[in-house]
């Protein structure tokens, strides 16, 4: 082959050579701009590789803390102040208290089911109390019991408070205390079995087995207002029955959360029932409410005179 041969045939190749590679460059670039990509040349490239945006003046880098931030170390001059302590947690926080009228509501037809009370006292605790202490009534049951000689008190519906005991140290020498409630009876004479004098009994107060006459006193806490919530006629038949079985001048000492004028319709004929309120006391509750509590004290008086 000559050298003018060799150049052509160079020269060829070469050229070839470059058509193609101008080729797949435009078919790169065409391809690029299909998917949506500029193509970016390699000096672009190391650039943006070597380049390290600096953050604005002013503005922080990723990870630091900021001043005033937990973590933060105090600047020079700056004082280090302790953490403040966790408040005490307050135990009552949240508890609410039912109000009176949301809990007459709530056992308004339970109250007048024997059934309700006999699963009420199974679960209940042995010394369980329904409103006040009963030491807070012994001032008053002193008042009445004391120095009567023979003196006979019952106690209605007592469930399985210590009532019973308090009026027998009050003076009272024999203490009957009745509940419709088996097995509130059945606790509360096992946990008084040495009290001699203390005389428990399964009984309705709305239809006691009872002499006329038998008692000298009658004491009830929260007897009366279990009853009325489920029935006003039962209220009323048991304040006919606490009238029978009481003495001519004795007392019947009821613990309520009914107001006087809202108690007061109960005993508004004494031609029928002999009773008549001598006395109201006002008792604060143990627990924190908008009402206290009423001690009222109906006697029997004698007959009246047409």
């Amino acid at each position: 082959m000559s050298s003018t041969d060799y150049t052509e045939s160079t020269e060829a190749t070469y050229s070839t050579t470059a058509d193609e590679t101008e080729e797949a460059e435009s078919t790169e670039q065409t391809n690029s701009e299909k998917q949506g990509v500029m193509p970016v040349s390699n000096e672009e490239n190391t650039e943006k590789e070597t380049t390290e945006e600096e953050p604005k003046e002013g503005e922080e880098k990723e990870g630091e803390a900021k001043e005033g931030e937990e973590g933060a170390a105090p600047q020079e001059g700056e004082e280090h102040k302790e953490p403040e302590p966790e408040p005490e947690v307050d135990p009552l926080e949240g508890v609410v208290y039912m109000k009176d009228e949301e809990a007459k509501e709530l056992t308004l037809n339970a109250y007048g089911d024997p059934a309700y009370w006999e699963a009420r006292y199974v679960a209940e605790p042995d010394n369980f109390e329904w409103y006040q202490d009963p030491e807070a009534l012994s001032y008053l049951l002193k008042e009445y019991c004391e120095g009567g000689e023979g003196l006979k008190a019952l106690v209605i519906g007592n469930g399985m408070s210590e009532l019973p005991v308090v009026v027998a140290n009050a003076g009272a020498e024999a203490v009957t205390a009745i509940d419709i409630s088996k097995t509130a009876i059945k606790k509360s004479r096992r946990a008084h079995k040495e009290s001699e004098n203390i005389t428990w009994k399964v009984m309705d107060a709305c239809n006691m087995k009872f002499e006329a006459g038998e008692f000298k006193v009658v004491v009830d806490k929260a007897c009366f207002d279990s009853i009325l919530f489920g029935s006003e006629n039962d209220a009323k038949q048991m304040i006919s029955e606490v009238a029978r079985v009481l003495a001519k001048k004795g007392v019947y000492i009821i613990v309520s959360c009914y107001a006087p004028q809202d108690i007061q319709s109960y005993f508004d004929n004494p031609a029928e029932l002999l009773l008549k309120v001598e006395k109201t006391v006002e008792l604060q509750k143990r627990l924190p409410s908008e009402a206290p509590h009423y001690v009222y004290v109906v006697r029997k008086v004698g007959k009246l005179l047409n």
